[in-house]
């Protein structure tokens, strides 16, 4: 696979700003690894990265967190759902207070570079305020 990906990380559609699929990548370092060494760990590590990364691309553009109105999220394996549920909910609280985003988790069969989780999200920006 080529190492050049004809996109962009974000592109805006009117008021709403749609952020490509983010890894737990850091830059300059690749993927992630948890000091921990088992799956659960690294699991962890890179949401945390990856929704890291997709706030960075948001803040960048002039919203927040409680601008993101939508997420998928794409897991190699089912198994891994609660590793990357606790971690999201840190961010984006699931109390019915917090008007979370809402949320799309998949299995996907393989994610690039052997990730294990990916995040994008779909932000809006309200001219309103």
């Amino acid at each position: 696979m080529s190492s050049q990906i004809p996109c962009s990380p974000a592109r805006w559609a009117g008021d709403l700003l749609n952020v490509a699929g983010q890894l737990g990548t850091a830059k300059g370092r690749g993927l992630v690894i948890a000091d921990g060494d088992g799956r659960e760990s690294q699991v962890t590590a890179q949401t945390r990265q990856a929704l890291k990364n997709v706030l960075d691309i948001v803040e960048a553009n002039g919203l927040t967190a409680a601008d993101v109105v939508k997420t998928t999220v794409y897991l190699v394996k089912w198994a891994d759902y609660d590793a990357m549920h606790a971690e999201y909910t840190k961010i984006f609280p699931s109390s019915s207070d917090d008007n979370p985003p809402a949320r799309m988790t998949m299995a996907v069969h393989e994610l690039w570079n052997n990730a294990l989780v990916e995040i994008d999200c779909w932000a809006y920006r309200n001219n309103k305020a």
